[in-house]
């Protein structure tokens, strides 16, 4: 309760601040830039951001902009909030809140209307957003009353050097001296001394928030640098792994093909022995049966002619010789096979027989028959 209460007096005594004692001349609003001034220092807006309206310099903001700020102040004021403050403080006090919030809630309504630029007086004193004189409308602006310091007592009962610096409201102060509003260009000059130091004060937040922002851009770009300098370790150790593992699955590769190579050469060498034991069991065995029959033939007996041809087959003799007697269109005919075809164990006695069969196409008469076993 003791924070709200203290944000309401520092929320006042800088409202009474920018005011100060200039309510007589605000009220007239003959000046429409000490006006707008004023008004943006109460909202705490920035007077270079907003665009010029109308004649006397007065400015206006955009429109979000003055509502957002109308809305968050009036927020503060809200009955909802200040309910807790006021059960928690004595009457005294309670009634000196009261005169505080009633006092801020009308300078902002008076705010609110110099930051409108559709705002209409019966007046006519204020000027409009093309520079001419507003019309008449059927209500005037919010007056502004003389904010109390509320230093020395409750409201109403303020003394000593308070009332000394509270406008009475009808242009005098407190002592019957001139009231402030026949110094229009001082106030002016006043309100655009504490603009300056409002906007020397927003240009030092400015320049803290770029230090701060820099620093976060600072704090990003240093870990975006560590990020991608993990992330091409990480590329690397990743590069590293899939070398020593293609060099794994390399060796694992050579060392299989290897044995499959030897495997291969044993099963070969395996398969030759076999087949050189086998040819040996082969030629044993036939060495043990003894070697293979050679066909024999008859020796040809050559009769002596004394060098002449013989003229019959008679003179030939029964001899291989006989064959030369033979037309070559008889042996093409030959229904006998040859003697090759023959087995082995029966060439000799084919030979012989072949050699009756010839004798008898030369000569007609078979030899004496002979048997063949």
């Amino acid at each position: 309760m003791a924070d709200g209460l203290q944000r309401l007096e520092s929320e006042y005594h800088r409202v009474r601040a920018i005011i100060g004692d200039n309510s007589a001349a605000l009220n007239a609003g003959t000046d429409a830039e000490l006006c707008s001034r004023t008004a943006h220092l109460v909202f705490a807006l920035t007077w270079a951001d907003s665009l010029p309206g109308g004649g006397g310099g007065a400015r206006y903001p955009e429109p979000r902009l003055a509502e957002g700020a109308n809305r968050r102040k009036l927020f503060f004021l809200h009955p909802q909030r200040m309910g807790p403050v006021l059960d928690s403080c004595t009457a005294d006090v309670r009634a000196r809140i009261v005169r505080m919030v009633e006092t801020l809630r009308e300078c902002y309504e008076w705010t609110a209307e110099w930051l409108n630029p559709l705002f209409r007086t019966q007046s006519g004193g204020a000027w409009g957003p093309r520079g001419s004189d507003m019309p008449a409308a059927p209500h005037a602006r919010t007056r502004l009353e003389p904010m109390p310091s509320f230093t020395s007592g409750p409201p109403g009962g303020a003394s000593g050097g308070a009332s000394s610096s509270t406008d009475n409201g009808d242009g005098t102060g407190a002592g019957g001296a001139e009231s402030p509003a026949g110094h229009a260009s001082s106030r002016t000059r006043s309100v655009r001394a504490a603009h300056d130091a409002a906007r020397e004060e927003a240009a030092a937040s400015a320049t803290a928030a770029a230090q701060a922002a820099a620093a976060r851009e600072a704090a990003r770009a240093t870990r975006d640098a560590r990020a991608r300098t993990d992330e091409a370790a990480a590329h690397r150790e990743q590069e590293r792994r899939a070398r020593a593992e293609a060099e794994r699955l390399r060796v694992e590769s050579e060392a299989r093909h290897a044995r499959e190579a030897r495997e291969a050469e044993a099963m070969q060498a395996a398969a030759d022995a076999a087949a050189e034991a086998a040819r040996q069991r082969a030629a044993d065995a036939q060495g043990r049966q003894g070697p293979a029959t050679q066909p024999q033939f008859p020796e040809p007996a050559v009769p002596n002619l004394g060098g002449r041809r013989p003229e019959s087959a008679e003179e030939y003799g029964y001899s291989w010789a006989a064959i030369d007697s033979i037309a070559i269109e008889e042996c093409v005919v030959n229904p006998c096979s040859m003697l090759e075809d023959v087995p082995s164990q029966y060439t000799s006695a084919y030979a012989k027989v072949y050699v009756d069969i010839l004798a008898t196409s030369v000569v007609g008469t078979p030899r004496t028959t002979r048997r063949v076993s």
